[in-house]
């Protein structure tokens, strides 16, 4: 999909959430048309109209949670997936209340059916605005600014998104001393976009964008950890001097202990549920490969503490003996078993994590741990990179769901950066129900490839191969 204005966003959102809750509406209206000439008599007995209104706002929210009103809008492929989960959520919630309720509040096969109706109609939708918009936002002329640091990933990765069409690259370290202000202007004089790398100093970016504003093009900025640490800050005042007040990253006590109560809560209930899962899981290791089926490695968590962490085997026994530390081929890597294969792709490795997390040393949500070895190496490359151990590594993150395996390291470290400085029960609940729709999206496993050679590492069996630790 093409760029859309910034400004053009806040007139597509409200169509888009009214599109919705007529549809929801809708679809109850038709498995009401459809069952009750069959089997009722009323229609109260099939939904009652407070019900109605309950579901839909519960779909709702349940959009909005997983990002379906922000635009770009999504792929057809993430559309259905999103659909697919939001009504399994939804037909769970109401059957559930159906079990302690009267057994004639509400039909489960009107559940269904409804469930049925909204995922055809909510997909023919989604689908037809996302071409809509398509042809309606073409390909904005955009100038790309950055500077020597900036990488060949990051100029490929910029130059490869179908929103922009690169008329102008703008290197900030060639500019001559004399006369900037005139050069700004000259070079962004015929783009719709300025596109601004995070390396960009502060003084060069205040420039551009003073400019860009004056010419009327939209800035998207790329924000380095400071520019993203003052995103929370308090507006204070010294006198009449204005200010802002950053707080050092991290959660209050009582957050901590929430957080706690959740992981401790989840994680009890998740083992229970999901023991015939592992056992299932534990047999086929065995069947398949010789050694052990579970495999524990050193990793980093809060503070720099490290701990063991624990997965199921997906490699072959000392995959890392000969070769040392190297980049992970995703699937493609011959050390990974057929059936360690299928485990990575469905997440079903991380399943021990779950003791992990019920013991202390990880939590249901947080940045992904990381071998010591490499975070030496990652703090001498990014100063920042220790602020990620103020809270305690987690099964998922929010680099996990908005980002993907091949995303940039200083990509996925603002990720960890912006969750820690915005943690909540709130929020780790919602990026749960995030990770969910993640497992089943193929991007989110891509591999690393050559244009992304220090991003991850391949820790032979732990790598987060498929969920990306930074």
């Amino acid at each position: 999909m093409g760029y859309i204005k910034l400004r053009n966003k806040a007139h597509i959102v409200p169509l888009l959430f009214i599109g919705d809750a007529i549809l929801a509406f809708a679809s109850t209206l038709l498995s009401i048309l459809w069952l009750v000439p069959v089997a009722y008599p009323t229609t109260e007995r099939l939904f009652p109209l407070p019900v109605t209104v309950i579901y839909v706002l519960l779909f709702l929210g349940f959009y909005y949670i997983y990002g379906m009103y922000e635009l770009p809008t999504k792929p057809p492929y993430d559309v259905f997936v999103t659909n697919l989960i939001v009504l399994f959520f939804l037909s769970a919630v109401f059957i559930f209340a159906d079990f302690f309720s009267n057994p004639l509040f509400f039909s489960k096969r009107f559940i269904f059916l409804d469930a049925v109706f909204l995922m055809v109609l909510l997909s023919a939708w989604r689908i037809g605005c996302d071409r809509v918009l398509s042809r309606a936002s073409a390909r904005r002329k955009t100038a790309l600014v950055y500077c020597q640091d900036d990488g060949p990933a990051f100029m490929d990765k910029v130059s490869q998104m179908q929103m922009f069409s690169i008329v102008e690259r703008i290197n900030v370290d060639q500019w001559p001393r004399e006369q900037r202000g005139q050069l700004v202007a000259k070079l962004l004089a015929n783009v719709d976009t300025v596109l601004i790398s995070s390396l960009v100093s502060s003084n060069k970016k205040e420039l551009i964008v003073s400019q860009a504003f004056v010419l009327g093009a939209d800035v998207i900025t790329v924000p380095n950890v400071y520019e993203m640490s003052i995103h929370n800050a308090v507006l204070m005042r010294f006198d009449d001097v204005p200010a802002f007040g950053i707080e050092p990253f991290g959660l209050p006590i009582y957050g901590r202990f929430l957080k706690r109560m959740m992981d401790i809560g989840v994680s009890a209930v998740a083992i229970v549920l999901l023991a015939p899962v592992m056992c299932v899981c534990a047999a086929a290791i065995r069947l398949n490969s010789h050694g052990p089926v579970l495999y524990r490695q050193e990793r980093v968590t809060r503070w720099g503490k490290t701990f063991r962490l624990c997965k199921f085997r997906t490699m072959v026994i000392d995959a890392e003996q000969k070769s040392g530390p190297v980049l992970s081929t995703g699937d493609e890597d011959p050390r990974v078993t057929s059936v360690g294969r299928f485990l990575r792709r469905t997440r079903l490795d991380e399943l021990p994590q779950l003791f992990n997390i019920l013991g202390g040393s990880m939590s249901l949500v947080g940045p992904r741990p990381e071998r010591p070895i490499f975070v030496e190496q990652f703090i001498a490359e990014f100063p920042y990179y220790n602020q990620r151990h103020r809270v305690k590594a987690g099964l998922t993150g929010m680099a996990q769901v908005y980002g993907r395996y091949n995303t940039l390291p200083q990509d996925k470290l603002l990720y960890d950066l912006m969750y820690i400085s915005e943690a909540s029960v709130l929020l780790d609940m919602r990026i749960l129900l995030l990770t969910l729709r993640t497992i089943f999206l193929k991007s989110s496993t891509q591999g690393a490839g050559t244009q992304n050679a220090n991003a991850y590492w391949d820790d032979s069996q732990g790598n987060d191969i498929h969920t990306g630790g930074l």
